[in-house]
């Protein structure tokens, strides 16, 4: 940060009615480290004009004395407030031409403050009665919107000026039957007619007589106990105006960071800490409407006063214990837990009594809590005090946010005892302690929220890796996620299964070492995972050099059948590779076949796995044995043949009807040549006729018909296995016919 110093500003008590202001600018030149978390000091300024407002400011001090008090330096731009001594009558009301014949009974009190303990002649006055406060005010400039603005007077009260009532607050009375409390505060425009006969010793000049007339009979305080404004309309509605949209403003950025950590504690419900900031906040949000200016009272003039009364007790019983909560759970380590317990069960008991009591009875309890308040704001100064000690994270901004909270605080507690002439600041306060502490709890919630992007992080690279043993999409097709699968799940579904192998794999590994093996099966598998992947499939089993592979969809066998022909691509691709480095060659054989089947896991507890059952993965499996009988690249069933969405696209020839081991329906098979060398490709279209030809006479048991197409085939193509197959079978059913019964289709017993 800059060492270059500025200057404060020149503000004192004397010339702002907001000793805030002069506060909050002490904290920052005690506290310089705490502008790190606004660096920009124009935010300052800001902060200052809106939680410490100087629009407004009062004339310089006058000050009633012997009931009179002297205008004659004021202009009337500002407003002024109506302090100092008044002339006091115990148990009268008195109309202010009456205040002179009893002058017997005429004391002096210093306005504001309350008559509670005051000692009228030789009686210490009760906090129940009713008096009369009379002021004359002279050589005030004349004007024709003069007003005054009452803003507390405890608990009912009539204003008169020269003898007229321009305002009332409650009922007065002289008992607790005839008196009503109540509190609105106002400003009110004295009427035309009395300015105009107001007498006056000056030219442009004019003197007042300001009588109240009070009663109290339902709160702990009688009397004047708060300031009487006095001044033009224009300019205490203006001071009206800011101070309500300055208390607005408060309300609604406190009251949003309450409800926002309890939103948050609702939707995670891992930090207290939050729960209990966020009523704190709240709490503190509604005591802004009821306390200082009771902006509550201007939107709701008819709510009961006791009731009113109660909600502003409760607001401060119960944030004490919130605030303590508060922190024993953002330091459970640090604050002892008979401490925290002994302040939430005395905040609950002293708002059990506001709850149960009547006012006059429960605002008597507010000396005795604000003391205890005072005792457990020393002991969380210890606890932040340790917390720096111990280096605990957002400790310094805590302590700082106290230090500003228990400063609003003690202004409050000396304003309302009489002992300093400022005003309440302790919402102010609040509100910047609050600011603060959600700067801290947002950068706890940020730094969580990290954490938990890395822990995200670590189960998605987690996840990746599961999903390299579990597919993602088997998972999908049994209807399950990783957190919830068991043994026994599974369903059955109509797909399409790809068995590879490499031919003579056993002879080509004796030749290698075990790392050798290893690796050349794992330079093999990543290229062809990739190409089943590319068309919807994904690898269910790598079996040694085998591959299993499953495709889902309506047209299923014909992604099989496009990653089988890339994948024998691939491999011719990949032989090239190994004939430079004189490795030998290698050979797949891929079977496929399409039908029903049940996919799921089976195991244990402890150990599960997936697999795919049923007759539809047998045949494809020995199909792919089939591979190596017709020396095809691939063989296809039927089933996979009526699933292709276009047939005519691949080079396809119907080779054999056969029967495997243990099964009595019959399949027809076809081999896909779309990978064979181009002559061969040429050669197998040119005689595809005479093969099925050949094919339909050999089922119908014409042998010599079938053998003498064979024959002329071969001599187009020797090198064509089947040829020889059919020459070998035809020859050997012309020596021993098969029988009448026999239906084409030949049994595989012995080879597969």
């Amino acid at each position: 940060m800059n060492s270059k110093r500025w200057v404060l500003p020149k503000i004192t008590p004397e010339k702002n009615e907001y000793g805030g202001l002069f506060i909050f600018f002490t904290v920052y030149e005690l506290f310089p480290q705490f502008v790190v978390i606004f660096r920009n000091k124009v935010i300052w300024w800001i902060l200052a004009i809106l939680l410490f407002p100087s629009i407004g400011y009062a004339s310089p001090r006058y000050s009633a004395k012997n009931g009179i008090l002297d205008l004659s330096a004021w202009n009337g731009e500002e407003f002024i407030k109506l302090d100092g001594q008044w002339e006091f009558y115990w148990n009268e009301f008195l109309p202010p031409d009456k205040a002179a014949t009893r002058q017997e009974k005429m004391q002096y009190m210093n306005v504001p403050s309350g008559w509670n303990d005051h000692k009228y002649g030789n009686t210490i006055l009760p906090m129940k009665g009713y008096a009369t406060f009379h002021l004359r005010v002279v050589n005030i400039p004349r004007m024709e919107n003069l007003a005054f603005q009452t803003n507390g007077l405890s608990t009912a009260y009539s204003l008169m000026v020269n003898g007229k009532e321009i305002s009332r607050n409650g009922q007065i009375g002289k008992s607790s039957m005839e008196s009503i409390p109540a509190y609105h505060p106002q400003t009110t425009i004295v009427p035309l007619e009395i300015l105009k006969k107001a007498p006056g010793q000056a030219r442009g000049r004019m003197d007042l007589d300001i009588t109240v007339h009070v009663s109290n009979y339902h709160d702990r305080k009688g009397g004047i106990t708060r300031q009487i404004s006095m001044g033009s309309y224009d300019t205490l509605n203006l001071r009206f105006i800011y101070k309500t949209i300055i208390d607005t403003i408060l309300f609604g950025i406190i009251l949003i960071m309450g409800l926002y950590h309890i939103n948050l504690y609702v939707h995670h419900q891992k930090d207290l800490s939050w729960l209990y900031f966020g009523f704190f906040a709240v709490l503190i949000a509604f005591r802004t409407m009821v306390t200082g200016d009771r902006l509550f009272y201007y939107i709701y003039p008819q709510f009961p006063w006791a009731l009113g009364m109660k909600v502003e007790f409760l607001s401060f019983y119960l944030t004490v214990p919130l605030f303590a909560a508060y922190l024993y759970h953002l330091f459970p380590k640090d604050f002892n837990r008979f401490v925290h317990k002994l302040v939430f069960g005395l905040g609950l008991v002293f708002s059990l009594i506001v709850v149960v009591t009547n006012p006059i009875f429960f605002t008597r309890t507010v000396k005795i809590y604000q003391v205890v308040s005072l005792l457990i704001a020393g002991y969380l100064f210890i606890v932040l005090g340790t917390t720096i000690y111990r280096r605990r994270e957002g400790s310094i901004i805590l302590l700082v946010g106290a230090l500003i909270l228990i400063t609003g605080v003690l202004n409050d507690i000396a304003y309302h005892n009489y002992l300093i002439k400022t005003m309440e600041i302790g919402s102010y306060g609040v509100g910047l302690f609050i600011l603060s502490h959600s700067y801290l709890l947002s950068r706890r919630y940020v730094s969580t929220f990290k954490m938990k992007e890395r822990l995200a992080e670590n189960l998605k690279t987690q996840a990746e890796s599961f999903h390299r043993f579990v597919p993602t999409q088997f998972l999908e097709l049994i209807g399950k996620d990783i957190n919830n699968i068991s043994s026994g799940d599974s369903r059955g579904i109509q797909m399409s299964v790809l068995f590879s192998d490499i031919r003579s794999y056993t002879t080509l590994s004796e030749r290698m070492t075990v790392e050798d093996n290893f690796k050349f099966l794992n330079s093999y598998l990543r290229r062809i995972e990739p190409i089943i992947e590319k068309y919807n499939g994904f690898v269910d089993k790598f079996i040694g050099d085998a591959v299993m592979a499953l495709y889902h969809g309506d047209w299923s066998g014909a992604s099989a059948l496009d990653s089988a022909i890339e994948v024998q691509r691939q491999i011719t691709i990949y032989n090239m590779d190994r004939a430079k480095a004189n490795y030998p060659l290698i050979h797949l054989g891929i079977g496929i076949n399409t039908g029903f089947l049940m996919i799921g896991t089976i195991g244990s507890s402890n150990r599960l796995d997936t697999t795919v059952i049923g007759d539809t993965v047998n045949l494809t499996s020995r199909m792919e044995n089939l591979t190596k009988i017709y020396e095809a690249d691939i063989l296809i069933s039927d089933n996979t043949y009526k699933n292709l969405e276009n047939p005519d696209r691949y080079y396809i020839r119907e080779i054999d009807s056969i029967r495997v081991k243990g099964k009595e329906r019959p399949t027809v098979i076809y081999e896909v040549f779309d990978t064979n060398p181009d002559d061969q490709i040429l050669l197998k279209n040119q005689y595809a006729g005479e093969l099925m030809s050949a094919i339909l006479h050999y089922k119908s048991q014409n042998f010599f018909e079938a053998m003498k197409i064979i024959l002329a085939i071969e001599k187009i193509n020797p090198s064509d296995r089947l040829i020889q197959i059919y020459k070998e079978r035809i020859r050997l059913f012309m020596e021993d016919p098969p029988g009448e019964k026999w239906d084409g289709v030949f049994k595989m017993e012995k080879i597969v």
